[in-house]
């Protein structure tokens, strides 16, 4: 047997003879033939008669890729022994070998086969590309900062003004002069400086004469001025005079391009804002920062939606994205509609006053989460000492965040709660970056009350509708006296600090804010807070409903909503309703009972307008549940 299997491993290396030599009597061990005892290479194999050597079937090629492909061969685990009573031809078997050395099917089935190879190396780089893709944000940072070109802004024209202006001025100060020798006041008109809205008319007085002597006859010069409004100022900053300010024969108009090219250059002076101009024609400016809050009031049309504007633009032309994030809160949902999604929002536009207080909610959150922050290490006092060390190790800054929140008194009076997030802010917010501007036109005291007002130091009045509200803002009268369109009045040691600064606010136009906001929608893209942006299903679910009307403010727990939501499916139910039958029908108190009615009214359940006896008439009606009169919500509380 030995002889046999070595007479067969010599056969495979022969060459091919012409004529065939039959192995039907080489038979191995066990009764086994040689051709099947080696399953690995020759098993696959099956020959048909009468097919020609050299012509390769097509099942002959699938057959011999697998011993391609498995060298070497790897004998089988548990190999199946089949017996092959059939004669295998030697010929055959070596043209079998002559197939192998040819390889023309094996070539064409490992070219087949390579981009398949190389599938896993494709598919690894299609991940990477998606990776990149992912991490679009670390390349945004790298992108350089151009800020919005002065080219964007507009100039106006004031030679004419300024001509009207210096004649009115020589004529009111001989009339001036004549008023003081009328009054035997020992004063008179040294000089005059013209400023953009009023003109300052530095009075001069004899040694023995007080100051008193010419704020008796302010209202006397005034009538002889022809009813014009003057303001006194008794001590005017690094001047040995006193100040008569009345109003210019022509408003002389300070355009926004003005102030801000006046602003400071460099990396330290980004968050400087301009107030304006002051009475000598100088841009008034300051560091937002140092603030480190401001509190903006004015009644309509005094200037307090365009002074806010170049504050916004401003802001948002000399700071990139990365450095500076706005919180903008608008109820009126037309103010800061032009701001949306630009690259500097925070979040988008607060419209709903619902999602105020969760908003200053993340806001103190967010202060907090900065002052652990800089706790770490040695310790850093504020914002800007840690992105110094930030940027020299590589870290990634922390924004400076203004939150800008238009309409205070109506948030106010529609959830008194955000007077607390407010008043926190305020009094810690300021070493982590975190600053506000709350603007108004009802400073009244249980709005701007005196924590509000001391924890937000920098106070600008514009023209207000009392002096009482002036007295709000400011601690005296006077705001009453401005004369709207930007005169202003600021309270503030970071300007003037001796009294109150009266300036002139610069006016810029929409056109302009247009062209700023969409340079930087265009060049920049726009990335919100992920924590910013479940604001209103947050106040769903802390259960925040807020009420306004009648003056009063109240917000309901759990137990008075579900109170609230079962009486006003009753409501819906009838044809008229009142805030009395609420509370006889419902077993409410009056206080109860005037909130739920007022919620109602809010929502459009209940139509504001009362029909005499009947009640106000139920818009909202719920026509498919039938009244019925003791299906009535009732309480065992018969009072508040």
């Amino acid at each position: 047997v030995i002889d046999d299997i070595e007479d067969d491993e010599e056969e495979d290396d022969l060459t091919p003879t012409p004529a065939p030599i039959p192995i039907t009597d080489s038979v191995g061990i066990g009764g086994i033939s040689d051709a099947s005892f080696r399953p690995g290479v020759f098993t696959p194999a099956h020959f048909i008669p009468g097919v020609i050597p050299g012509d390769t079937p097509p099942s002959l090629t699938s057959s011999t890729s697998n011993p391609i492909k498995e060298e070497p061969v790897q004998p089988q685990v548990n190999p199946t022994i089949q017996s092959n009573p059939t004669p295998v031809d030697t010929t055959k078997r070596e043209q079998l070998t002559l197939d192998f050395d040819a390889e023309p099917t094996v070539d064409q089935r490992i070219v087949t086969a390579q981009p398949v190879f190389q599938e896993p190396v494709s598919t690894k780089q299609v991940v990477t590309q998606q990776t990149t893709t992912d991490t679009q944000p670390v390349v945004k940072k790298k992108i350089k900062w151009v800020p919005p070109s002065n080219e964007l802004l507009e100039e106006y024209e004031t030679s004419e003004q300024n001509n009207k202006n210096i004649e009115t001025a020589e004529q009111r100060s001989a009339l001036i002069n004549q008023i003081f020798k009328d009054f035997k006041v020992g004063a008179e008109v040294e000089g005059y400086i013209i400023g953009p809205a009023v003109t300052r008319y530095n009075i001069k007085y004899q040694p023995n004469v007080q100051s008193r002597s010419v704020d008796n006859i302010v209202k006397d010069i005034a009538i002889r001025l022809g009813g014009v409004a003057c303001r006194f100022e008794a001590i005017v900053e690094g001047s040995y005079y006193s100040g008569l300010e009345i109003p210019n024969a022509v408003v002389t108009t300070v355009s926004y391009k003005d102030v801000f090219t006046a602003l400071p250059e460099g990396k330290k002076y980004s968050t400087y804002i301009a107030f304006g101009k002051n009475i000598q024609g100088e841009v008034v400016s300051a560091d937002f920062r140092k603030f480190p809050h401001v509190l903006v009031a004015g009644t309509t049309g005094s200037g307090k939606s365009i002074f806010i504007h170049s504050i916004i633009s401003t802001l948002i032309m000399r700071n990139s994205p990365e450095a500076l994030k706005l919180v903008l809160v608008d109820p009126k949902k037309v103010e800061m509609v032009k701001y949306r999604e630009i690259p500097h929002l925070l979040c988008p536009i607060i419209n709903d006053p619902v999602k105020t207080k969760p908003l200053l909610d993340k806001l103190v959150n967010e202060m907090n989460r900065r002052y652990e922050l800089l706790s770490q290490g040695d310790g850093y006092s504020d914002i800007s000492e840690y992105n110094e060390y930030a940027e020299e190790n590589g870290l990634e800054k922390v924004p400076v965040i203004i939150a800008i929140l238009d309409e205070f008194g109506d948030l106010v009076e529609t959830c008194k709660e955000i007077a607390t997030p407010v008043v926190l802010l305020g009094q810690k917010a300021r070493a982590c970056g975190i600053h506000m501007l709350l603007a108004t036109q009802s400073p009244t005291s249980d709005i701007i009350t005196s924590a509000i007002k001391s924890n937000l130091p920098t106070h600008v009045a514009l023209s207000t509708a009392s002096a009482s509200q002036s007295v709000v803002i400011l601690g005296q009268g006077g705001a009453e006296k401005l004369l709207g369109k930007g005169d202003m009045l600021v309270d503030s040691r970071l300007v003037c600090k001796v009294g109150f600064a009266r300036l002139q606010g610069c006016f810029i136009s929409p056109k302009e804010i247009t062209r700023i906001a969409g340079y930087l929608r265009e060049h920049y893209e726009t990335q919100y807070d992920p924590e910013f942006l479940n604001l209103e299903e947050e106040a769903a679910q802390e259960g925040q409903a807020f009420v306004a009307g009648g003056g009063t403010v109240s917000a309901m727990d759990a137990a008075e909503e579900a109170k609230y939501q079962s009486i006003k499916e009753w409501v819906m139910t009838q044809q008229y309703t009142s805030m009395s039958r609420i509370q006889g029908d419902c077993g409410v108190g009056f206080n109860r009972a005037r909130r739920f009615f007022n919620r109602l009214v809010q929502e459009g359940v209940v139509s504001p307008v009362s029909e005499g006896n009947k009640g106000c008439k139920v818009i909202a009606r719920d026509t498919s549940m039938d009244y019925n009169p003791d299906d009535v919500p009732v309480s065992d509380e018969l009072t508040d």
